[in-house]
């Protein structure tokens, strides 16, 4: 897309700018550091993390280097580039801007970059309470980003 039509490119990098770069709150860490107990996390180990920022520009430099060459992805590259994308969409602390990190990955890889971030999205969308049979439930969406990340697979050669 960034060469067929850049205006289309930028209008999407600004969209997932906004949509997972962007705070969404002033939620407060120990607000996050609450929810994350809640769930069973260890307290210490989240308040170890949560001031970590999730990726540094030698990480993003050797994305781009080495994700691909010459036409194939480079297999062993693909697990890392997923968890760090991931690692920075799921961060709470809403003090840290990646919206530059996102675009240099997105810039790696537009089709795999868009199957993660779209499945947070429809995991987001998720209805909790409330939900009728016609709303999708998690298999929904499980199914939807497998279906997403095989195709992603089929049209990609790898070395």
């Amino acid at each position: 897309m960034y060469l067929e039509n850049k205006p289309e490119f930028d209008r999407t990098a600004k969209f997932w700018v906004e949509q997972y770069a962007t705070p969404k709150s002033d939620t407060s860490k120990e607000d996050a550091v609450g929810r994350v107990c809640e769930m069973g996390f260890d307290r210490e180990k989240f308040l170890l993390d949560y001031d970590i920022f999730k990726c540094d520009n030698e990480e993003l430099k050797n994305f781009e280097l080495y994700y691909s060459n010459n036409g194939l992805i480079n297999k062993d590259a693909v697990d890392p580039f997923i968890g760090k994308l991931v690692a920075i969409i799921a961060d709470p602390n809403v003090t840290f801007d990646y919206s530059n990190q996102l675009k240099r990955l997105q810039n790696v890889d537009l089709k795999l970059f868009q199957v993660i971030t779209n499945l947070f999205k429809n995991w987001n969308d998720l209805k909790i309470k409330d939900r009728t049979l016609l709303d999708n439930n998690y298999i929904d969406v499980m199914n939807l980003f497998m279906n997403d990340l095989k195709e992603w697979k089929r049209t990609n050669r790898f070395n």
